[in-house]
């Protein structure tokens, strides 16, 4: 078998019923224009699956304000969307998208809206970089998201916020050796 410096081709995606919202995680953003050049947090992502014959598209929320201030952002491009507003959704949520994800559902009660939640990389037992970023001055403040990482805010959220029975969930983990 040969092998080769390039990734092999993607697979095609599968065709999901409902429309796909993919959610960022901390400090993420939909598109930004820095100078001359142009990111995108999702790179790629939505006209993959729409390739497919998804409805797939990006929600941008603060990138980094509480989960709670976050989801009411989701929950208003929601229901503002005449596309979106009466139908089933998957979410699709990448690090503290995930959580966005999860709570959009448990405690705001999307739980009769969305068909599944799908997570990457999300720190659902909390980050202990989060843990260690509170030691510094003002973080709190300038950055409410941080709280909402903890180890301690994280056991606190799955308590709070079980998984809606109705709601199929998928997580895909990663691993790091420094958190």
């Amino acid at each position: 078998m040969a092998t080769s410096f390039f990734r092999d081709p993607p697979r095609p995606a599968a065709r999901c019923r409902y429309p796909i919202l993919l959610l960022h995680g901390l400090f993420g953003f939909v598109q930004k224009r820095f100078g001359l050049f142009e990111a995108n947090y999702f790179r790629g992502v939505a006209p993959y699956l729409n390739q497919a014959g998804n409805r797939a598209r990006a929600i941008g929320v603060h990138p980094w304000q509480t989960i709670d201030y976050r989801t009411r952002q989701i929950l208003s491009a929601i229901e503002n969307d005449p596309e979106l507003k009466d139908q089933p959704l998957n979410l699709i949520g990448h690090s503290m998208g995930g959580l966005d994800a999860r709570y959009a559902v448990s405690a705001l009660g999307l739980g009769d809206r969305v068909a599944s939640v799908t997570t990457i990389a999300t720190p659902h037992r909390g980050s202990f970089l989060a843990d260690l970023f509170l030691w510094i001055p003002g973080i709190r403040k300038a950055f409410p998201a941080i709280s909402n990482l903890t180890l301690k805010a994280t056991e606190e959220f799955n308590r709070e916020f079980p998984d809606d029975s109705r709601v199929r969930y998928l997580s895909i983990p990663a691993s790091s050796p420094f958190w």
